[in-house]
């Protein structure tokens, strides 16, 4: 469909014008706070997910009806680029070139300039022009000069209809004027959707804006020759008509079109792996196929052991808790660890010095060591270790 590509107008015996313008899943790979884990196959392979709620409930068939929300996006940006490759295609190939010049209303005076501007413009661009005088007394309605310009505008689109029917390549500009008073002038223009590219906004306000002062500097005694004048400074600085252009004006809606099917893939499609994950009951895989699994309990109760001062769990071969600093009970051979007061001792050949229990300070909750101010519970197997670890010392997740 055609549309206004701007105009102008000046008042007779004053100076004024105007112009024309234009979730997240909760699907993780690593623990975290009140997440379960599940165990799925992929590509044969067992996979493991931390979820909080059943990830095989993720890949319902009612997601798809998300579709329905995607679609007025997807419509949003195809129809531009549809758009803009039947721009392309016809700036190549235009349907017609014959240029139009019809001073119906005997305004324009001698257009012999204008006829050679014209044709120079359509060589360039491959857009057909068209000059046309519109009689002012058909742009007067209720004898309201205030509504001439918008008057004229309705009847350079009828204009446009009437001559090229279903033809989105020409670019028309309708001129009227006061017989009685030149100055006071009215234009408009009318552009097919395929001329865009070439016919940019900024093309089209420099047209008019440019326009507007030659006319205003001639008094509008020649308007054919104040057309001419700007039609060749507008041929100067379109662009010709190329693959560069499509290109330019598609690529940001091909960015959209590709964030939006992106995005319609997460939110529809990203549970289906899932669909057959099982409850895992926190078992993990070991490293000996023949010994089959192991529990994370089991596996912490293999390797920690539990302090007897503060009850966290701690690697059997750390001298101290990591929590309290209170002595491991099974290398100092003391039930209770916080009477230990050896000063040194030899176990599997490894010699290690006894240090000094922990302190004690007041805080807001009375008196604790000053060790647990800095604690972090493992989510995988339960275990308290110090933050400054940054990972749990007996099953190593973080």
């Amino acid at each position: 469909m055609p549309h206004s590509s701007g105009g102008g107008s000046h008042g007779g015996g004053s100076h004024g014008g105007s112009h024309g313008s234009r979730g997240s899943s909760g699907f993780s790979s690593r623990p975290y706070p009140g997440a379960r884990r599940y165990r799925y196959m992929h590509h044969g392979r067992p996979r493991y997910v931390y979820s909080r709620s059943d990830p095989s409930k993720a890949a319902s068939p009612l997601r798809f009806l998300l579709i329905l929300v995607y679609i007025p996006f997807l419509a949003a940006i195809v129809v531009p680029i549809k758009s803009g490759i039947n721009s392309y295609r016809n700036l190549t190939t235009p349907a017609t070139d014959q240029i139009i010049i019809d001073d119906q209303a005997d305004l324009l005076g001698n257009t012999d300039k204008l006829e050679k501007s014209l044709e120079k413009f359509q060589k360039k661009t491959n857009i057909t022009p068209a000059v046309i005088s519109v009689d002012f007394s058909k742009t007067l309605e209720s004898d309201s000069v205030n509504t001439n310009s918008n008057t004229l505008e309705n009847l350079a689109m009828s204009e446009y209809l009437q001559r090229f029917p279903g033809d989105e390549m020409h670019w028309l500009i309708a001129y009227t004027a006061d017989p009685e008073d030149p100055i006071n002038f009215y234009f408009e223009g009318i552009q097919g959707d395929y001329t865009d590219p070439v016919i940019t906004e900024a093309v089209a306000n420099s047209f008019n804006s440019d326009l507007y002062k030659e006319l205003e500097r001639s008094y509008a005694a020649r308007p054919a020759d104040s057309i001419a004048a700007v039609f060749d400074s507008t041929t100067d600085i379109v662009k010709k008509p190329s693959a560069k252009i499509l290109l330019s004006n598609s690529v940001p809606m091909l960015f959209y079109l590709a964030f939006i099917l992106f995005h319609a893939y997460i939110m529809i499609f990203s549970g289906r792996k899932y669909k057959n994950a099982v409850l895992d009951e926190e078992t993990v895989p070991t490293a000996n196929a023949a010994s089959g699994t192991q529990t994370a309990s089991e596996r912490a109760s293999s390797n920690a052991v539990t302090c007897t001062s503060c009850g966290s769990m701690f690697p059997k071969t750390s001298l101290k808790c990591t929590v309290c600093g209170a002595f491991n009970p099974i290398l100092t051979g003391k039930a209770d660890s916080t009477s230990y007061q050896a000063s040194s001792f030899d176990t599997s050949q490894t010699t290690y010095s006894a240090q000094p229990e922990p302190s004690f300070s007041d805080s807001s909750h009375g008196m604790m060591p000053d060790a647990y101010a800095d604690t972090k519970l493992c989510p995988s197997c339960g275990a308290q270790y110090s933050a400054s670890e940054g990972k749990c010392p007996i099953c190593g997740a973080r």
